[in-house]
């Protein structure tokens, strides 16, 4: 998100305000804003943005803004590859095995909670859809769809699928390419 003048301004492929922050303590402001900010928006509803819905529905199972972050950033769905993107976003203080866990458990809770956005499921079925299809094209079919203002990777889009569907209806593959 830039901010523009007092306005709120999304650019597709640019970082969220919180994935951006430098120290611990300006994630933990900067999550809690956008939690804010989504909860004045949609009125207690569903976000109807794949980025918000996914951060609404993790905010509704985690309490702790550090964690939401944490978890977000580990899943990808903060709009960023966590393969590529590392140099952007703030180092996490966990061990790996304790982030493992607060993960795990949040996936767990967001099964048991059986809330689905909207807009998770309907995501879900346009890459169904388009399967199999490169990185880009899903990004860009996202965003042409209005369903996100944000860049979700493949293995984003993967991960979401698998935490709210019982069975993820596809999977991520790696094209290599032949030179002769």
């Amino acid at each position: 998100m830039k901010h523009l003048l007092g306005s709120e301004v999304a650019f597709p492929g640019l970082v969220p305000h919180a994935a951006s922050c430098a120290t611990a303590n300006a994630v933990h402001a900067a999550t809690t804003a956008m939690i804010d900010r989504i909860a004045d928006r949609t009125d207690g509803k569903v976000p109807e943005r794949l980025d918000e819905a996914l951060h609404y529905a993790v905010a509704r199972i985690e309490k702790d803004p550090r964690n939401v972050a944490a978890i977000l950033r580990h899943l990808g769905w903060d709009g960023h590859d966590g393969r590529n993107d590392d140099r952007y976003r703030p180092r996490v203080s966990l061990s790996r095995q304790r982030l493992q866990r607060i993960v795990d458990r949040a996936i767990d809770r967001l099964r048991a909670d059986g809330m689905i956005p909207e807009v998770v499921e309907r995501s879900i079925a346009l890459i169904e859809r388009l399967v199999p299809a490169l990185d880009l094209e899903l990004c860009k079919a996202l965003l042409n769809a209005r369903l996100c203002y944000v860049r979700f990777s493949s293995s984003a889009l993967a991960s979401a699928a698998a935490v709210f569907r019982r069975h993820s209806p596809f999977e991520i593959g790696l094209l290599s390419r032949i030179c002769g």
